[in-house]
């Protein structure tokens, strides 16, 4: 090899490892910054969590105040409503009623009578829902079950009518004006000798009173059953018994 030439073979080499090692420590520096960003400076809150404060925010905010926040006197509208009632004014009571439960919405006297009152002016879908507010509320009161029973056989809903009567049975299995109301309702439906069973258990319950129930209409499908005519011609002999003369001292 040339001796002129090492030198110069030198020099490049030097160069070549130079620009290796450069090479080298930019691409260190890269990664060192490039792992600095990848971290979050703080954590945001889930988009979620900001949405559930949005809505209970929104929520406050369309709530309707309570009677007390407003001082609404809502024993007045009720006494008042039940004034209007014994006048014979029962539209203007249900808008009285409606007007409390808007401050008091779970006042289960007031539910009481706008459900009376709703079921007799033939509001059923009404009554329906107004009694079913009130087993939401209170699913212990039989005579409630016994209610919803009634508003659901008016609108023909026989078989929920029935279940719900038999719910309110399991409560109170000695209710009287369940163990009626599903006589009538079995007898509407065709179940004669299920409806002759319920009566039957009436007539131990009240004896010759039932006399006076004997004739409603929904027990007309079982007038000719020999079982009603047994129990009907019971109760008509104890009535007699009762008010013959040596019964009365």
């Amino acid at each position: 090899m040339n001796k002129s030439l090492t030198p110069l073979i030198l020099i490049l080499g030097a160069v070549l490892l130079m620009s290796i090692i450069i090479v080298n420590t930019r691409y260190a520096e890269s990664s060192s910054s490039s792992t600095v960003y990848t971290i979050p400076s703080q954590l945001e809150l889930s988009p979620f969590s900001r949405s559930r404060k949005t809505t209970t925010a929104a929520q406050n905010k369309n709530r309707i105040p309570n009677s007390s926040e407003l001082k609404v006197d809502t024993s007045a509208i009720f006494v008042e409503a039940q004034t209007l009632l014994k006048k014979g004014d029962p539209e203007s009571a249900e808008d009285r009623l409606r007007t409390l439960l808007i401050f008091e919405p779970e006042n289960l006297p007031a539910l009481n009578i706008l459900g009376e009152i709703l079921y007799r002016s033939r509001k059923y879908r009404d009554a329906e829902f107004v009694f079913r507010k009130q087993l939401a509320i209170n699913p212990r009161e039989s005579n409630v079950y016994n209610n919803l029973s009634s508003a659901l056989a008016k609108q023909n809903k026989f078989d929920e009518a029935v279940k719900t009567a038999e719910e309110g049975l399991k409560i109170m299995p000695d209710s009287t004006p369940i163990l009626l109301n599903l006589s009538g309702m079995y007898s509407v439906m065709g179940e004669k000798k299920i409806s002759v069973e319920y009566f039957k258990r009436v007539y131990e319950k009240i004896g010759s009173d039932i006399l006076q129930i004997s004739g409603d209409p929904t027990l007309k499908n079982i007038h000719d059953e020999p079982g009603f005519i047994s129990i009907v011609k019971k109760a008509e002999e104890k009535s007699a018994k009762k008010a013959s003369p040596q019964n009365r001292f």
